[in-house]
């Protein structure tokens, strides 16, 4: 069996039933043909395709693990004084700081080349490389995306 093989279907089974029947079916959708996490079901598909399955995986799973259970946290919170709202606009404070929300291409370009060129000035040197893209979809049975999350994260 081949180790992507291998780790893709030891991943699998670690999901519950209705888990690995979502996600096979959003991957089928995504591939435009029926996907079987199974060794003779893997063959079919080539290493891009291997790695998005794996890339799935991975994320259900790290989701599953690490993500507290929304309704239960709703639950316990319900009637606690939280802030209901986020909004954005101009707020300066006592050192005449302004936060704006905008969308310009140079400033987020800018804002992500300093935060990781502070990040790199912190990070061992034995880190790099350690580092995994995420991308989360929430996607409703008819396989619209309904929103998301992206990032990234690193690990030693």
């Amino acid at each position: 069996m081949e180790e992507s093989h291998a780790h893709i279907i030891s991943q699998y089974a670690k999901l519950a039933d209705h888990e690995q029947q979502q996600l096979v079916s959003a991957l089928s959708l995504h591939f435009g043909e029926q996907l079987e996490i199974s060794e003779d079901g893997l063959n079919k598909f080539g290493a891009t395709q291997l790695e998005i399955i794996k890339n799935a995986l991975g994320g259900l799973i790290l989701t599953k693990e690490n993500v507290p259970d929304i309704r239960e946290a709703y639950e316990r919170l319900k009637g606690t004084d939280l802030p209901r709202s986020v909004s954005f606009g101009r707020l300066k404070d006592k050192n005449s700081f302004t936060i704006v929300q905008e969308g310009h291409d140079q400033t987020k370009s800018y804002v992500k080349s300093r935060m990781i060129e502070f990040n790199a000035m912190h990070f061992p040197n034995e880190l790099h490389g350690r580092f995994q893209e995420l991308n989360l979809s929430l996607i409703n049975d008819q396989g619209v995306i309904q929103g998301g999350l992206t990032g990234e994260f690193c690990w030693n």
